[in-house]
């Protein structure tokens, strides 16, 4: 039986153009969307590994406050005044960890960071780390930090929130001095936390030969009337409170290769 042609529809041919255009479409998408994996991959990372040069006080203070900074890295020797910190809501939380360094091109001059007592500018969020690494840090505490080891310059944690402060090959310049065998029985009686693993090594005193008493000369060449080595030391840190009182802070200070530098 024929069929009648006229019954049939002529197929119609569609042009290549949009055969192909939900393709390219879908790649460009595609493409879009590996771009903007990779500009985020990109973005995260600088936030991560942020370094910030540090000339001066304020330098420091606007560098912790910035969330995408990492590393403050100090080019010269820093004297924080509390004026630094105007513009700054305090105690600003940090969550985030934070190292504080020397140049690693001059580590055999390390930095002075003179804290000048400067006081309750940081609080340190819950597992936050907040690294001094290679700088001779002086002023820190004004009490005895026998009694009340920690900064002056933080805040005490919020309720429930844990940290660490970790010192390391540095040197710290202390306000009081014990003698030797005070020292050696301040420290023994010292127990050290639980979440950090490892035993406590310290060297009460130390020989200074070849020490100077130049006031001109560099905070490690000079002669003290005393001076040790924490090889790994670890305690809870405290705040002093009224009668000679302390109190938690909720912060751990972890010392490691630091030596103690006594002023009297």
């Amino acid at each position: 039986m024929a069929m009648d042609s006229s019954a049939v529809k002529p197929r119609q041919s569609v042009p290549r153009e949009k055969q192909l255009a939900p393709i390219i479409l879908k790649l460009h998408i595609f493409t879009l969307a590996a771009l903007s994996l990779a500009d985020a991959d990109t973005i995260s990372a600088a936030t991560i590994t942020s370094e910030r040069k540090v000339y001066n006080g304020l330098d420091f203070a606007k560098a912790v406050a910035d969330a995408s900074v990492s590393i403050l890295v100090l080019m010269e020797d820093v004297v924080l005044q509390d004026g630094d910190w105007a513009d700054i809501p305090t105690p600003l939380l940090l969550s985030r960890n934070l190292t504080v360094a020397s140049d690693p091109a001059e580590l055999d001059k390390p930095r002075t960071l003179n804290m000048n007592w400067v006081a309750e500018k940081i609080r340190l969020g819950n597992g936050a780390v907040l690294r001094f690494q290679s700088l001779v840090v002086v002023n820190y505490r004004l009490g005895n930090h026998n009694q009340a080891p920690g900064l002056d310059i933080l805040s005490r944690c919020n309720l429930g929130a844990s940290a660490v402060v970790e010192v390391v090959d540095a040197v710290g310049v202390h306000r009081v001095c014990y003698p030797p065998k005070i020292q050696e029985m301040s420290l023994a009686s010292v127990k050290r936390p639980a979440s950090i693993p490892g035993n406590q090594s310290y060297h009460v005193n130390l020989a200074q030969p070849g020490c100077t008493n130049e006031t001109s000369a560099r905070p490690l060449e000079r002669c003290w009337p005393h001076r040790g080595f924490y090889d790994d030391v670890s305690m809870l840190g405290a705040d002093p409170k009224d009668y000679n009182l302390v109190q938690l802070n909720g912060y751990i200070v972890h010392l490691i290769r630091v030596e103690r530098a006594n002023r009297w």
